[in-house]
């Protein structure tokens, strides 16, 4: 377990990082190091995702 994410949950939270049970993984845009945010696949892959209301209103500057 990554001890960062656990210790800074709302942030983690605020970069998609960390995700309640009831959430879809696959609907949570995630913050990536190299390119921005992303929404990630069952298959293991990513697929962008800009910036919008969704990452907005989890209180990550755009």
């Amino acid at each position: 377990m990554n001890l960062h994410v656990e210790l800074f949950r709302v942030e983690a939270r605020q970069f998609g990082w960390s995700i309640r049970q009831h959430e879809d993984p696959a609907a949570m845009p995630v913050l990536h190091a190299l390119h921005g945010w992303v929404l990630l696949t069952a298959g293991g892959t990513w697929t962008t995702h800009p910036p919008n209301q969704t990452t907005a209103t989890r209180g990550v500057p755009a």
